[in-house]
């Protein structure tokens, strides 16, 4: 069974008001992942004493380890541990929309239409699942490569330019 030992915890990626991102390296394998790390006090203490908040956890790890796209981050395991759940993520290394557009202005028209029809074939495959993304949003799209202002027909080419995450 994974546990935390089996990884080389690195940088933080990204923060949210129940997890924390962190890039990682198995030990074995050498595999560079993102490892999604889920505080269990935090989430009971936000949802409340039911602990209602635990269970949506775990509906988006039911969610997420059932979607199989080139435009959602790839799902690849998850343990948990006494204090943590843990979520073992596809790795996207050049950040997320949000900070690509504060450093480098507006997108191209070329480039947005690219960056919409990939999004939109990941949203309509996410619909025919019967999942519906309620928290899409820049931050929640991550780039899948380190350059996006290239030529459009490089991005056509490319089904994988950008990548959904966070289905809690």
């Amino acid at each position: 069974m994974p546990s935390i030992d089996d990884y080389d915890i690195g940088q933080l990626l990204g923060k949210g008001g129940f997890a924390c991102v962190y890039r990682a390296r198995h030990r074995i394998s050498g595999e560079n992942v993102a490892l999604k790390v889920i505080a269990k006090s935090i989430a009971a203490a936000v949802g409340g004493p039911d602990a209602n908040s635990i269970s949506r956890v775990k509906n988006e790890i039911l969610i997420h380890s059932q979607l199989r796209h080139s435009n959602i981050v790839r799902f690849m395991g998850c343990f948990e541990d006494d204090h943590n759940v843990y979520m073992i993520l596809e790795l996207c290394n050049y950040g997320n929309m949000f900070q690509f557009l504060r450093r480098n202005g507006p997108l191209s028209e070329s480039i947005a239409v690219v960056v919409i029809q990939q999004l939109i074939l990941a949203l309509e495959y996410i619909h025919e699942h019967g999942v519906v993304h309620r928290d899409l949003k820049l931050s929640n799209i991550l780039l899948a490569r380190p350059d996006i202002n290239i030529s459009s027909n490089d991005c056509m080419n490319d089904k994988s330019f950008i990548k959904i995450c966070d289905f809690g």
